[in-house]
């Protein structure tokens, strides 16, 4: 038997099950209005809860269905290590997990942890965008703000502006979605398009604003030394506010539009590409700056 086998096993001898009283108070935290009283959030599944624990960020508490610590014994001896005390766990039979998960298919595993009520309204503002990425978001759908903050984190973005009228940033569907993006991307909120610029401080032409219709073609856009891509909302358009210049992405077939999320990964990942082959422009979309859209 293995060291990780061993501490595992030791943990399932020694958890209790979770009580009644706990897993109604965990349930209440599929609703917002809940989230917010308790200043906590659900993280579903081990890849999420393993990224905030890398992240330094500890659980209130950690739930496994019956038999998942004896199955994970590595992820388990991994996660004692970064912190996550005996006292922390508590296990779930099945029905229990199905109850407390938002999923049709429970993962295993959950966590509690912390939210602060300042991340539904009022953080600290992110540090002018001297080089690289940052993105400005209005997005009314959890899983394409899940997503989205998930291409940031894989991007290397620097910040992420989060224009209020987002769907709930703690969403249940928006932390699965984004996994684990939550605890290493600096973010931050704001009220319009026009904040979200004074603090990236970035020149109109490296405002990059995307547009399913109008604009310079994607592989023209300006993204040296930095860029800020803006992505409006699906139904609402843009942060008010926001002026710089618009981009496309070619579409050489029938489709209208692509989809938000989409569309945000294959802007990202062109400048990337830019950035990383030397290719990056500095001057580029000039014919559309300081266009107010």
């Amino acid at each position: 038997m293995s060291a990780e086998e061993k501490i595992a096993n030791q943990l399932a001898e020694r958890t209790s099950p979770l009580s009644k009283s706990l897993a109604g108070r965990i349930r209440r935290l599929h609703m917002a209005k809940h989230r917010r009283q308790e200043g906590l959030c659900l993280v579903e599944g081990p890849r999420p809860i393993e990224a905030a624990l890398e992240a330094g960020v500890s659980p209130r508490m950690v739930i496994a269905q019956d038999g998942w610590i004896t199955r994970n014994p590595m992820a388990v001896a991994h996660w004692i290590e970064l912190g996550v005390s005996q006292a922390l766990w508590r296990t779930a039979d099945t029905d229990e997990m199905a109850q407390l998960a938002t999923t049709s298919s429970p993962p295993g595993v959950l966590a509690v942890m912390a939210a602060d009520a300042d991340d539904w309204g009022e953080r600290e503002q992110l540090p002018p965008l001297e080089y690289g990425l940052g993105m400005l978001l209005w997005v009314g759908d959890a899983g394409n703000l899940g997503t989205m903050l998930r291409l940031a984190w894989a991007s290397g973005v620097k910040g992420v502006w989060l224009n209020t009228g987002c769907v709930d940033v703690w969403n249940t569907k928006v932390v699965r979605a984004a996994a684990g993006a939550h605890f290493h991307l600096p973010w931050t909120w704001v009220t319009s398009g026009e904040e979200a610029i004074a603090q990236a401080q970035v020149p109109p032409n490296r405002v990059l604003i995307a547009d399913p219709h109008e604009g310079i073609p994607l592989w023209e856009a300006a993204t040296q030394p930095n860029a800020l891509i803006v992505m409006g909302h699906e139904t609402n358009g843009l942060p008010e506010g926001t002026t710089g210049t618009k981009v496309r992405i070619p579409m050489p077939g029938g489709a209208e539009s692509l989809n938000v999320a989409t569309a945000a990964g294959i802007m990202l990942y062109e400048a990337i590409r830019q950035q990383q082959t030397g290719e990056a422009r500095v001057e580029g979309g000039k014919a559309n700056e300081g266009e107010k859209v």
